[in-house]
């Protein structure tokens, strides 16, 4: 505690309780500096990534709708969106084509019914960004079809270039949630925060 000011005085204002079901409000407000949009209302803090990709899908999705998921991917966002009951597509990167999104394939995939696209961007586990326009176009078709875009940012902020960094999904369209973690961009797995 000799190592940061105030240390002992800080410690004795801190809470112990429950904190909002959302999360404590002054970690929202930090979080909501990553985004241009944001408010800390917008913002819920689950334990992890991976338990926001489930309370995403299970309180977004049900039975009678269609998801599409860009893959490869994350394995749970594939599977999670399967346990919802709900049809979903997969939108198809190949290797042979450096793992470009092909936009024209994602319009082929829309239903009547589709609920919700879920991207990975950077891609988990290719490493690589969506490019901009497409990433773009996805945006302007979601609103289009008032499809609700959910956007794994996990890698926001590891591109080796920073200058290539997308913008986050949730400043671009106003049915977009981004999804970001403390375990990968900062190297802090054990924070258990998404």
């Amino acid at each position: 505690m000799a190592w940061e000011p105030e240390a002992k005085e800080k410690l004795d204002r801190l809470w112990l309780g429950y904190t909002e079901a959302a999360g404590a409000p002054h970690l929202r407000e930090t979080i909501t500096a990553l985004y241009e949009q944001a408010a800390p209302d917008d913002v819920l803090v689950a334990a992890a990534a991976e338990e926001a990709i489930f309370v995403t899908y299970h309180a977004l999705v049900n039975s009678e709708d269609h998801v599409i998921v860009e893959t490869p991917c994350y394995e749970s966002a594939l599977t999670v969106a399967r346990s919802t009951g709900a049809a979903v597509s997969e939108w198809v990167r190949y290797f042979e084509n450096g793992w470009a999104n092909n936009i024209d394939s994602l319009v082929k995939l829309i239903r009547p019914n589709t609920k919700l696209i879920y991207i990975n961007t950077p891609s988990n586990p290719t490493g690589t960004l969506m490019n901009k326009t497409v990433f773009t176009q996805l945006m302007a078709l979601a609103e289009e079809q008032n499809i609700i875009v959910f956007c794994d940012e996990v890698y926001r902020e590891l591109e080796h270039d920073p200058t290539m960094r997308l913008p986050a999904a949730t400043d671009l369209y106003a049915n977009a949630i981004s999804l970001g973690s403390m375990s990968k961009s900062y190297g802090l797995p054990g924070l258990r925060l998404g």
